[in-house]
């Protein structure tokens, strides 16, 4: 026996071969792998079974509760696999007693022979892949289908349990269903029946098959029957105690043998045919209290037998009396026959005379249904009442091709009159003269044809025509292409149904208009689109049941209820009182008239490319987005609906938001906003408030909002949210309720020790205040108010009726202590601290001096240097680490930076010399000896890193070198030249340009390989510094002279080494200058004296009028005499002390280069 509370990696080939060999893995434990092993004993499993691969032949397995266990190859179970937890099988599993599952058990595509049974309600079967379960399921709790799964021998589905279907669900045998199926089932094979005393979903697609039973028994509940069959012999195949309902899309259900189709046991039994769909009913449905008929013109509905005396409605289909094999029946007799639209067809067959003891149409709307009775045959089917209280209305024949065989021109008017009287018959009037329904009228065959679909003109002189009563004239009149203006009229107040499609909406300028009626397009293909050049106007109708149109062309709606999604990419425009009911998009442009009110009652999307021109009310009544312009107000609507202002949407006029709505936008797309009472405004980004909010609904704070030249409602409701910032400055802000649940941020601008009296930002309010125990609150003291030790009375920052709350969260002040008074909506503020205390947390002793001297500064108000005071006494409350980087970029620069440029410049100018020399000496005696012109690139990069109370800085140098030079004898060589230096330097926010020009001359005696040589020269730079500070730049421009001498001594080896040793002297002068915020600086002069040993390596290659010489060196500095720089500035009355580091004694040269020299000309790098 094993048992494993730990972890064991792979149990492989193993054999346990009595029943007391047993496994068990406990809680907790693991087992990775269990592969090919054989057991005569029980595997229990209460931890982790990672895979069971390979062939593993079990006695028993039992996984409990806590268990988790996969087998993914073949899992051999002699007795039952019984499963508390949770279990995956994805190879082949036998269980010869079954499974029982209390757990959740998935099989992945497994073919399943034995018993399994869900054995209790929290019970979890999920069908994973194709699976097929060979053997009767037994459900007592849920199943989840995910695959193609099929259940050869039916299934029990417990009261309360449930069958969700989400793929494909195939079940042959025979079923009981107590439960829940969900998501739709298949039935199929030849003894496929149920028993259903539950809830169905669906039954789709399916063959049912009794012989002489029943094939469905239902007691319970199915909410749709599809594209089924019922095959009954001498029994029955439906028997309901409930409401049913079949239906055929774009395929049949058929009922198929000699005993009853149907038995409702008085309930009511519906039929529904769409999209080239049959439905045939070959039997009796026997004893349906109604039978209600309906679908499309492209299906179809066969009743062959008989129905008792069910009332009978027809509905938009065809229903043929007769089946499809020809067989005739008195069906209808003793039943009433209600038809509100659709034809009636009757097939030839024994009898030619069908009976039907009530046949009535709707008599709210006339003209509904055809009854098409061929005349072209030998003998014509009649239709008879069996009661005289019928009536029969037509509203149009179908004479086919056979308009020869009615004669004249009267036949065709008196086929027209049969319907009855005057009052309501079909008219048709052609400019002034009423065609039909008067018997004097002159009437061709040209001019008026009856059709199927309707009455319309072939004369193009008259396409403006009203039209009364006639379903499908408008099909036909709106495929006529003509030049003239077409103009269609609904008069009478009826409704208006379109039963076949258009090909296209023909002609320039089009014109629907009514007065209230209705326009049903019944789904078909006739408002698709406005193509471009055409102008279509549609007035005083209510447009039904249609798609979508897109809008190429000029649409005009004036009073109209548009209920179809649009899409608008051209001209749009809404001239009266006209509703949208489907979905507004809006590319191109849309102007509402003055006067007219526009709803979108599905909402509104303009896009990028949208333009919205609203001189009326436009309402917008669901959810809506706007990413282009609106040119007016626009209104939310009524109801939990939303207004969303994304990308660069933006509105000029007003936007309303009623009752429940919800408007979402980013401040600067709006000019405007009124909240009814209920409605709702969420500011989107970090804004200022420049607009006017208005109204008395609540306006909703998620992001940082500044309160800028705008204003908020004084009877609104104002909501700063958990995640929202209100920034009201020294502002006092009016409204009718506050609700603070994050961050108040405000400015006191003047207060007096010990007063509960200030100005500056605060809250009123007239209906009440609530302070969450979340909310936050932050504060910024304007400067010189208070000493340090002082503090104020109670100020009252939220003022007003009913303030409820107090401030628990005040965010930390480096200057303030600002604590919670004993009022609700109450503060005291204490000072602890200067500027100068501030700065000495985390500066250095500059910014010490700094702050001390700009906190006591009197400044004037309205300089830049008073801006600065403000930003540096926030920063110093609320930011010590931005404090003190603005106090050093306020502050002047030391002389570190102009030190090192000089440096850098003049060692270049030496090196560049110091070349000079050689080839001096090397041409001495020739003619090239006199004189020489030479140039040199000049090139560098400094980094100084900060350094106590000095800054760093990096600067990056570029320029050149020009000199002139020859030899007095042998022995002596001169030359003078001038170097321009090019400098940008960078130092925390500082960047300094410098420009510096540089004179010098230069000497060497060498008589023999010891030699001395001397550099003397001047220099004049200039300053350009920039920083800024919160946005504010800081600008100053000065002058720095300098003198910089050099001497050196020493030695040229034969082999090219030159050890040599010397000192340099610089001497800077700073100009006093005046920096943009007004501050008075001087520097004073620095000098320094530095000396240096080295040795370079440069070897000669070449003849006499040109040479190569690579150049190495390597030397060590010490400044002799270095001290630390000052300078002192002054802002308004107070001075202050910047003190700069010295640079470090020691330091190291080194450098590699080359030397090319050709005649007069020299190139080095």
């Amino acid at each position: 026996a094993i048992y494993n509370a730990g972890t064991i990696g792979t149990l492989t080939d193993s054999q346990f071969l009595t029943a007391d060999d047993t496994i068990v893995n406990a809680a907790g434990a693991k087992i990775d792998i269990i592969n090919n092993i054989a057991m005569a004993g029980l595997l229990q499993n209460s931890g982790t079974i990672a895979d069971m691969t390979g062939t593993n032949v079990l006695n028993s397995l039992v996984n409990t509760a806590s268990g988790n266990l996969k087998s993914s190859e073949t899992l051999n179970i002699a007795d039952k696999f019984e499963n508390a937890g949770t279990a995956e099988i994805s190879g082949e599993i036998t269980a010869a007693n079954g499974i029982a599952n209390s757990g959740n058990l998935t099989f992945n595509g497994l073919d399943y022979t034995g018993v399994l049974r869900n054995t209790a309600n929290t019970a979890r079967l999920h069908l994973n892949g194709s699976n097929t379960l060979h053997n009767s399921l037994d459900n007592g709790g849920e199943v989840i289908n995910n695959g193609a799964a099929e259940f050869l021998d039916g299934f029990t589905n417990a009261a309360d349990a449930k069958i969700t279907n989400n793929d494909i669900l195939n079940v042959r045998g025979s079923s009981d269903n107590a439960g829940d199926i969900l998501g739709g089932i298949r039935f199929s094979g030849n003894n496929a029946v149920l028993n259903n005393s539950g809830y169905i979903e669906k039954i789709s697609e399916s063959q049912f098959t009794s012989g002489s039973g029943t094939a469905l028994k239902n007691t319970g509940t199915i909410g749709d029957i599809v594209n089924s069959s019922f095959a009954y012999g001498s029994g029955t195949g439906i028997d309901t105690n409930s409401n049913l309902t079949i239906r055929a899309d774009n395929g049949s259900s058929i009922f198929n043998g000699s005993g009853t189709a149907i038995s409702a046991n008085g309930k009511d039994i519906a039929f529904k045919a769409e999209n080239n769909a049959t439905i045939e009913i070959g039997g009796a449905i026997d004893n349906a209290s109604k039978i209600n008929i309906s679908g499309d013109d492209s299906s179809i509905v066969m009743v062959s037998g008989s129905t008792g005396n069910a009332n009978i409605a027809l509905k938009d289909t065809m229903l043929r009396i007769g089946g499809s094999d020809g067989t005739a029946s008195d069906i209808l007799a003793g039943s009433e026959l209600d038809v509100k639209s659709g034809v009636i067809s009757f097939e030839n067959g024994d009898h030619s005379e069908y009976k039907i003891k009530n046949l009535t149409s709707d008599s709210s709307a006339l003209w509904h249904f055809n009854i098409n009775l061929d005349p072209s045959g030998s003998q014509s089917n009649s239709l008879r009442l069996e009661s005289g209280s019928g009536t029969i209305r037509l509203s149009s024949f179908d004479i086919g091709d056979h308009l020869e065989q009615l004669g004249d021109s009267e036949q065709i008017l008196q086929l027209v009159k049969m319907a009855p009287g005057a009052a309501d018959a079909p008219q048709l009037s052609m400019g002034s003269d009423v065609v039909i329904n008067k018997v004097q009228a002159v009437m061709k065959n040209t001019d008026i044809v009856a059709k199927s679909f309707g009455l319309y003109t072939t004369d193009t002189e008259n396409d403006s025509i009203i039209f009364r009563g006639l379903k499908d004239g408008l099909a036909e009149w709106a495929e006529l292409n003509t030049a003239e203006d077409k103009v269609f009229s609904f008069v009478d107040g009826a409704g208006y149904r379109l039963s076949r499609n258009v090909s296209g909406l023909l002609g320039a300028n089009i014109t629907l208009q009514g007065n209230g009626d209705i326009l049903n397009i019944n789904g078909k293909n006739m408002l698709s689109e406005v193509k471009s050049g055409q102008n279509v106007t549609i007035s005083g109708l209510r447009v039904e049941n249609f798609g979508t149109t897109e809008n190429n062309g000029a649409l005009v709606l004036n009073n109209t209820v548009y209920n179809g999604v649009l899409l608008n990419k051209s001209v749009l425009r809404l001239g009266g009182n006209d509703e949208l009911g489907g979905k507004l998009a809006n590319s191109g442009t849309l102007t509402v008239a003055n006067g007219a009110t526009a709803a979108a009652n599905a909402g509104l999307v303009n896009d990028e490319n949208g333009t919205i021109v609203n001189d009326g009310q436009l309402i917008l009544a669901a959810d809506s987005e706007n990413s282009g312009a609106i040119v007016g107000s626009i209104t939310a609507g009524n109801g939990a609906d939303s207004m969303t202002f994304a990308n660069n949407g933006y509105i000029s006029g007003t936007a309303y938001v009623n009752n429940q709505a919800v408007l979402k936008s980013d401040l600067d797309k709006l000019d405007g906003v009124n909240i009814a009472a209920g409605g709702l405004f969420e500011i989107g980004a970090d804004g200022v408030l420049n607009q006017n909010i208005s109204g008395e609904g609540e306006t909703r704070v998620n992001n940082l909002l500044n309160i800028g030249s705008g204003s908020l409602s004084q009877n609104g409701i104002l909501t700063v949210a958990d995640s929202g910032v209100i920034n009201i400055g020294e502002k006092q802000i009016s409204v009718g309720t506050f609700n603070l649940n994050g961050t108040l941020q405000l400015d006191i601008s003047s207060i007096t020790a010990n007063s509960a009296n200030y100005t500056g930002g605060q809250i009123i309010v007239g209906s009440g205040a609530d302070i969450a125990s979340g909310a936050k609150l932050k504060i910024t003291v304007a400067a010189d108010l208070l000493q340090k030790g002082e503090q104020t009375g109670e100020l009252q920052l939220i003022s007003g009726n009913n303030v409820a709350g107090a401030f628990n969260n005040i965010m930390s002040n480096n200057r303030y202590e600002i604590a919670r008074g004993n009022q609700d909506g109450t503060i005291v503020i204490i000072s602890k601290a200067t500027g100068e205390d501030v700065a000495a947390m985390a500066g250095n002793r500059n910014n010490r001096n700094t702050a001390k001297a700009w906190d006591e500064a009197n400044i004037p108000a309205g300089t830049p240097a008073a801006q600065i005071k403000d930003i540096l006494n926030d920063l110093s409350q609320h930011d010590i680490q931005k404090y003190t980087a603005a106090l050093t970029k306020i502050a002047p620069a030391d002389s570190q930076l102009a030190l090192m440029t000089s440096r850098e410049v003049n060692n270049q100018i030496n090196r560049s010399i110091w070349h000079r020399f050689g080839k001096n000496r090397a041409l001495c005696g020739t003619p090239l000896a006199k004189a020489s012109v030479w140039m040199e690139g000049l090139g560098g990069y400094a980094h100084q890193g900060g350094r106590f109370e000095a800054a760093g800085f990096n600067a990056h140098t570029a320029g050149y070198i020009l000199g002139v030079d020859g030899t007095v004898n042998c022995e002596t060589a001169a030359g003078f030249g001038y170097a321009f230096n090019n400098t940008k330097a960078s130092s925390q926010g500082r960047d300094t340009g410098i420009k510096g020009h540089t004179l010098f001359g230069y000497a060497k005696y060498q008589p023999q390989r010891a030699y001395w040589r001397g550099t003397l020269s001047y220099g004049y730079s200039s300053y350009n510094e920039h920083a800024a500070v919160e946005n504010i730049g800081i600008k100053a421009k000065y002058h720095v002279q300098a003198l910089s001498a050099e001497t050196a001594a020493g030695y040229e080896f034969t082999d090219g080494f030159i050890p040599e040793a010397g000192l340099r002297y610089t001497y800077l002068m700073p100009e006093k200058y005046s920096d943009s915020l007004g501050q008075r600086v001087q520097a004073e002069n620095v000098d320094l004296l530095t000396g240096f040993a080295g040795m370079r390596y440069r070897p000669r290659c070449g003849k006499i009028w040109y040479n190569v010489r690579p150049t190495a060196y390597l030397g060590l500095t010490y400044d002799i005499y270095n001290r630390d720089t000052t300078a002192n500035a002054t802002i308004a009355d107070k001075q202050y002390e910047i003190s700069g580091e010295r640079l470090p004694r020691w330091g190291m040269e080194s450098g590699v280069g080359v030397e090319v020299s050709v005649n007069h000309w020299d190139l080095s790098v």
